[in-house]
């Protein structure tokens, strides 16, 4: 009788487990998407996962993970800078939003299966490839009723700014070169799809007012061609694919309007920065909080910093004594104190951490992402994701911040999960 109640149990808990994995491939599709689906969906695996058992051998299993331990310090950081600091309102919303994440990487890491992980990330690959056909039809001026747009553009149809969504492309771009260069699709037909996916997501990146898509998108290809190194690519496909990337950024260069305006954009307002010191546009604002940002950093302590939230307000405030004109100082106060106190930031993830924590809080951001980078992986394939990831993210931090922001920071972590090994249960 005990018997058949343990098996009946391991049965129950199987079911449990297969249904909090198909649950995670409609999640994986609409991450990048359906917000509101997503959610639903979460909520539902995360009851399942309260029944899903072995709970306690659950939490010691990421307890043991480097990655999620570094995720703790980086928490931790958070909250001891909060002694002292003038902003613990906003300081305990940051902790709240990163507490989430790390809560939702161990359900992450202990409820995906192996056998699952790549359907999952072939859903999160439709997704965006998805997402990119309703970028076109934007572009040329359709917009469907049953679609709920939320992004930022033109051109952009969920996300919150051009960034955001180029940068999500390109490292979809990246999995898929990596699928057509190794001959690792399973027939000709996702051999073509995956050809074409490439094709019109490579126009789609020149067609988004983006200016750091245009480096992602190039950054992402060269990291497939480190990846895979002679072994897979001959030097004359390495040599035709480089000279297809130069040709593409000299034909936008030369009939792109959109891409001329931006590199024009980038070389007046570095000019304006430079030679006035007048800081305008995307480029020279970001310029413009990076060396205010540097200046606070200085004339505070800089092994410890400011303390958690207190740098915008410090910032503001060294713009607003030196002086400066109305129209500059109006422009930049008004991205640094944006409606929602959380949400001001310097735009640069480095920055914003070196002045509110110093040195220790740099070291402990690179530790985070050095502890992803050396983390094993499941596969090649998922290393290469894991890769991509971080290079993408890296520079991507250098002028926009990223874990306040609950839609990427939740791709990110998703993401570096299923590059990891999974749990197994006692009886595997």
């Amino acid at each position: 009788m005990l018997q058949r109640l343990i098996q009946l149990q391991k049965s129950q808990q199987n079911n449990i487990s297969l249904a909090i994995n198909y649950l995670f491939i409609a999640y994986a599709f609409c991450l990048p998407m359906a917000f509101d689906t997503e959610k639903i969906i979460l909520k539902i695996i995360f009851i399942l996962f309260l029944f899903s058992g072995e709970l306690k051998e659950k939490l010691l299993f990421s307890l043991k993970n480097r990655i999620f331990q570094a995720m703790m310090t980086f928490l931790a950081l958070y909250i001891i800078w909060l002694y002292g600091s003038e902003h613990r309102d906003i300081g305990w919303w940051k902790i709240k939003i990163f507490a989430s994440y790390f809560f939702l990487f161990v359900i992450y890491i202990t409820s995906i299966r192996e056998d699952f992980k790549e359907k999952i990330i072939n859903a999160f690959i439709l997704a965006i490839f998805t997402s990119e056909i309703i970028s076109y039809t934007m572009f040329f001026g359709f917009h469907f009723s049953f679609i709920k747009y939320m992004g930022y553009g033109a051109n952009v149809p969920f996300f919150y700014t051009y960034s955001q969504y180029v940068l999500l492309l390109s490292l979809s771009l990246g999995l898929v070169l990596y699928r057509l260069l190794t001959h690792t699709t399973h027939s000709k037909i996702q051999t073509l799809l995956y050809s074409f996916f490439f094709l019109s997501s490579s126009i789609n990146v020149f067609t988004i007012n983006s200016k750091l898509g245009y480096v992602l998108y190039i950054v992402s290809i060269f990291t497939v061609i480190l990846f895979l190194g002679k072994k897979y690519i001959s030097r004359t496909k390495i040599f035709l694919l480089l000279a297809t990337i130069m040709a593409t950024y000299l034909l936008a260069f030369n009939y792109n309007k959109t891409f001329q305006t931006k590199i024009d954009n980038i070389s007046s307002q570095l000019s304006l920065a430079y030679h006035k010191n007048i800081f305008i546009g995307s480029t020279g604002e970001r310029l413009g909080w990076d060396i205010y940002g540097m200046q606070v950093y200085m004339e505070h302590n800089p092994l410890v910093g400011v303390g958690t939230s207190d740098h915008i307000d410090l910032v503001a405030q060294r713009i607003k004594d030196l002086h400066l004109s109305t129209y500059k100082e109006k422009r930049l106060l008004m991205f640094l104190n944006k409606a929602l106190p959380g949400m001001s930031t310097l735009h640069n993830e480095y920055l914003d951490h070196l002045v509110q924590f110093g040195i220790i809080g740099i070291f402990v951001l690179f530790y985070l992402f050095y502890t992803i980078y050396k983390a094993e992986s499941v596969s090649p394939y998922f290393q290469l994701l894991k890769y991509l990831l971080l290079a993408n993210i890296l520079l991507y931090s250098f002028v926009n911040y990223f874990f306040i922001l609950p839609q990427l920071a939740k791709i990110f972590f998703f993401l570096i999960a299923l590059t990891l090994p999974s749990f197994k249960p006692k009886e595997q």
